[in-house]
């Protein structure tokens, strides 16, 4: 598990844009070139991230931004160096890109002479993608693929899932049952029922078949995946996780090849 706090020291942003190796003829020494969150020197992208924006940053620490253009709550100064930011991201989508770490003063009386209490470069590259009006940044690895599993064999395919779009007269009932089978419980990480969906195996009809064999009680994050194909379940019980989910944790990469009460087919 990464520890990025350990990268953070003091020092300006300018040097550690010169220690990431930055074209010397890009930099600017000034205070506002300093304060953009992205550089781009023609070969090479730089950005910094805010450490309490990171998402996970004990596991697979991640950072994401939707396109500023699509956004209210982002104006001047902000709205241009955001929009800056995301430009640089879209260009380097599947190249690595250097990250300059920032950690907030946490004293707001403080702020004034600004907000940074450390900085420090990341030794490890971070690694954009587009995905629609969203950029992912990942640190270490581009997310995997959604169509493939873990294993590196395609995930079985079918239609969504009309959990997305319809609504189940028969939920209720449906949800008493699978949940009985694990003790009330969401059969793979253990959370409590209320933070749980009754879940349909994917080749069960949920117009006609709500028993209890019918599906399983799943945390909703594990029941969103699998409604989108993200996660499988075989007739076996056996779960099956697409590269792309395991990218993004690994909680979410140890549930492959785990398995869930399936009862009589």
């Amino acid at each position: 598990m990464p520890n990025l706090e350990q990268y953070l020291e003091q020092g300006s942003v300018v040097s550690f844009l010169q220690r990431a190796g930055m074209a010397p003829q890009s930099i600017q020494h000034h205070r506002a070139f300093a304060s953009n969150w992205g550089w781009d020197d023609g070969t090479s992208a730089y950005v910094t991230l805010w450490m309490h924006d990171i998402h996970d940053p004990h596991g697979i620490p991640k950072w994401s931004q939707s396109d500023p253009s699509l956004r209210d709550d982002l104006a001047g100064q902000r709205g241009s160096r955001a929009a800056e930011l995301y430009s640089i991201l879209v260009r380097y989508s599947g190249r690595p890109v250097r990250v300059i770490l920032q950690k907030r003063k946490a004293d707001r009386s403080k702020w004034r002479s600004g907000l940074s209490q450390a900085r420090g470069l990341d030794p490890v590259a971070w690694y954009p993608l587009v995905e629609g009006d969203t950029v992912l940044l990942q640190r270490g690895s581009l997310p995997g693929r959604r169509d493939v599993s873990v294993d590196g064999q395609p995930m079985p395919s079918r239609p969504p899932s009309f959990a997305l779009r319809e609504t189940r007269p028969e939920q209720g009932k449906f949800r008493q049952r699978v949940a009985a089978k694990t003790g009330n419980r969401c059969a793979l990480s253990g959370a409590p029922q209320e933070v749980c969906d009754a879940a349909h195996f994917p080749w069960a009809d949920w117009r006609t078949d709500n028993q209890a064999h019918h599906g399983v009680l799943l945390r909703r994050d594990l029941h969103a995946a699998l409604d989108c194909g993200l996660i499988e379940i075989d007739r076996l019980g056996r779960i099956i996780v697409s590269e792309y989910l395991a990218s993004m944790s690994d909680d979410y990469r140890a549930l492959h090849g785990r398995e869930v009460p399936v009862g009589k087919s």
